[in-house]
């Protein structure tokens, strides 16, 4: 660990300002004592367009890593010293298997309007944007709903059935507006056998 330490001091030193070290409040000390930036991963997401280092280093989950690339200016790289850090809620919807959901339930002619929270990969936000849809936060849940239910027929929400159903209380959504969407790796399993005519789509 002291080589390690010794490591980082020293890229500091050479790079100066044109390094910024961004680190998730969960990471260990020894991490924690070489960033610049502490927050929780969407904050230090939020914050890179403030950064103007050439390099920064992202110290947090993948998923959010890919989106502080997003936000990033031209020329600036972001680096991920652990690509494999993720949780299980981003994996939990695959792009792909998001795609064909809303192809199928596009194909009934209904106006379907995705909603992604946050802790998404970068892929699966791509198509809920190619879908007219939105992404959003615990924070912002309730506003986003209410958006997205002016949108369209019915919200897909994704991947946190309980934030959906929470947040679809809280707009008054009756138990029986709400449906749970049975899904096989080919998509869905259930569009033929009952109308899906609730507004949200969990």
């Amino acid at each position: 660990m002291n080589e390690i330490t010794a490591a980082v001091t020293a890229l500091k030193t050479q790079l100066g300002e044109r390094l910024c070290i961004m680190g998730h409040h969960y990471q260990s000390d020894a991490v924690a004592a070489h960033c610049d930036i502490t927050g929780d991963s969407l904050e230090l997401a939020r914050r890179v367009p403030g950064v103007n280092a050439e390099h920064i280093v992202f110290c947090g989950v993948f998923f959010m890593g890919e989106s502080a690339a997003l936000l990033a200016k031209p020329g600036q790289a972001v680096h991920l010293p652990a690509p494999d850090a993720d949780c299980m809620m981003s994996l939990m919807t695959p792009a792909g298997l998001a795609r064909r959901v809303l192809e199928q339930l596009s194909a009934t002619g209904r106006r379907v309007v995705p909603l992604a929270y946050v802790n998404t990969t970068l892929a699966l936000k791509a198509v809920v944007g190619e879908y007219g849809g939105a992404v959003c936060t615990s924070a912002n849940a309730e506003t986003m709903l209410r958006w997205a239910l002016n949108q369209g027929d019915s919200v897909l929400f994704l991947p946190d059935k309980h934030l959906g159903r929470n947040t679809a209380g809280k707009l008054g959504l009756a138990p029986e507006d709400q449906h749970i969407l049975r899904l096989s790796g080919h998509g869905l399993m259930d569009a033929g056998r009952q109308p899906l005519n609730r507004p949200l789509l969990l």
